[in-house]
């Protein structure tokens, strides 16, 4: 399984930790969902994957790392309506498709499309590739 770090970033607080790489459009839904906080983006995330937050926190980091790992680096600031991401292979864009995931599986037949608003900036850092 390809993974990529997520980074979260609040006015008080800070978290990071590992994902798959696959639920980077997962992550971007909940943004889309109006997710304001790091609390509500999980409460979001659980709508269409409900273990995603348990594989984060038991992949979490004890201190929060601004370090790619696998695939790269994905990181969400809440306090600056900034997303960024380090990777090569997804780009992120505010229009995509979410896939449903049931734990084990995803669930191909059951995707869900997002927008993220235009409160958000993103910043697509991608690298390598030839």
């Amino acid at each position: 399984m390809s993974l990529i770090r997520l980074i979260m970033l609040d006015v008080n607080e800070a978290k990071s930790g590992l994902i798959p790489s696959r639920s980077i459009p997962t992550a971007l839904y909940a943004v889309a969902q109006d997710a304001n906080s790091i609390n509500t983006f999980w409460d979001k995330v659980r709508e269409i994957d409900p273990n995603l937050h348990e594989h984060f926190i038991a992949n979490e980091d004890s201190l929060p790392l601004l370090e790619g790992i696998g695939d790269g680096l994905l990181v969400v600031n809440w306090e600056h309506h900034c997303i960024e991401s380090f990777q090569e292979y997804q780009p992120v864009t505010p229009l995509g498709i979410a896939v449903k995931h049931n734990g084990m599986y995803s669930l191909d037949d059951l995707t869900v499309p997002y927008k993220i608003g235009s409160g958000w900036h993103i910043v697509d850092h991608l690298f390598g590739g030839d």
